[in-house]
């Protein structure tokens, strides 16, 4: 156990798990806090290693929306989830139902074919929710919408209706930028199928914690690629976390050439413990507007205490 190890498990005793040491490559029970939520630690909730989700007892505690999760789906056991099943809804005024329903294939091989194998997520199955339809009860939500402002507005906070993980793609936001929508909307599904409830991070050589965002060191069109005529978003592989043992890319398309590298139009989040989430920004991407963490996009969110979360109150009258 390494002295940064030691150190994690003699913190604070009230709760057990097991995190997932990227230094040395092996599982460490725990009784620590190293809850990356806020601005202080407050609990352990899980980390994840390159092919399973490690739990702790925090995450059956009634407060928490893993517990909320089991209520929704009648699952008790994160393990036992079933396959997700995403809705796409489309509330933004700037781009049409068609041309969000062309993506959708993309999202399925995207997630599917090329995260499942290097991260181990579960498959997922994508449905458009025409306008005036509610979507079916137990599904994720990737919700097109203007900017920040509308979705406080239309009441699409930081769960689903029924506290279930939600990804907001602002498109306004994204033109703006003139960045590519399908980009953006394929960054968020990204990183909801690997760290859902934002409270993923990995340890670095030196003890520190990167946030589990695996689409932002590698941010910008210029790092995409193309599926049936879609511009999808790259994603770094757990390399990027620099494990000992890590061999081969460092992303999927190979733009990265070392660990921890934020590029140009990347950014990455690491834990502070005096003064929580720090943002590292690559030098272009200092001047996109999607730079500054909009509210309830997954970066503010992380930033603040999960017991602030809202559900949304959507209406789909």
């Amino acid at each position: 156990m390494t002295a940064v190890n030691q150190a994690v498990f003699a913190f604070a005793p009230f709760a057990f798990g097991v995190l997932h040491d990227l230094t040395d490559g092996y599982a460490v029970p725990f009784t620590a806090a190293a809850v990356f939520i806020a601005d202080d630690v407050k609990r352990l909730t899980h980390f994840r290693s390159p092919c399973k989700i490690l739990w702790s007892s925090q995450d059956f505690r009634e407060g928490n929306p893993l517990y909320q999760r089991g209520l929704a789906t009648g699952r008790r056991n994160p393990q036992e989830e079933p396959v997700p099943q995403l809705a796409v809804i489309n509330q933004s005024t700037a781009i049409s139902d068609a041309d969000v329903q062309k993506m959708l294939p993309a999202f399925t091989q995207q997630w599917n074919n090329d995260l499942k194998p290097i991260w181990g997520v579960d498959p997922a199955t994508f449905t458009f929710v025409p306008k005036g339809h509610a979507p079916a009860a137990g599904t994720w939500w990737v919700v097109f919408l203007d900017d920040s402002d509308q979705a406080g507005a239309l009441a699409y906070h930081d769960l689903t209706n029924e506290g279930l993980p939600i990804s907001k793609v602002f498109v306004k936001t994204l033109l703006a930028d003139k960045a590519s929508v399908s980009v953006g909307a394929t960054h968020e599904l990204c990183e909801m199928a690997v760290d859902p409830w934002l409270n993923s991070a990995y340890q670095d050589p030196h003890g520190v914690f990167w946030a589990g965002e695996i689409c932002d060191p590698v941010e910008a069109d210029q790092y995409g690629y193309q599926i049936g005529g879609v511009l999808v978003t790259d994603f770094i592989t757990p390399n990027w976390f620099a494990h000992q043992h890590a061999q081969g890319s460092i992303d999927l398309k190979g733009h990265s050439r070392k660990a921890f590298e934020v590029l140009s139009g990347g950014y990455a989040q690491k834990f502070d413990p005096h003064h929580g989430w720090q943002q590292v920004t690559g030098s272009m991407a200092m001047s996109f507007k999607r730079a500054t963490p909009s509210p309830g996009s997954r970066r503010e969110r992380r930033a603040r205490q999960y017991q602030s979360w809202k559900r949304s109150t959507a209406n789909f009258a």
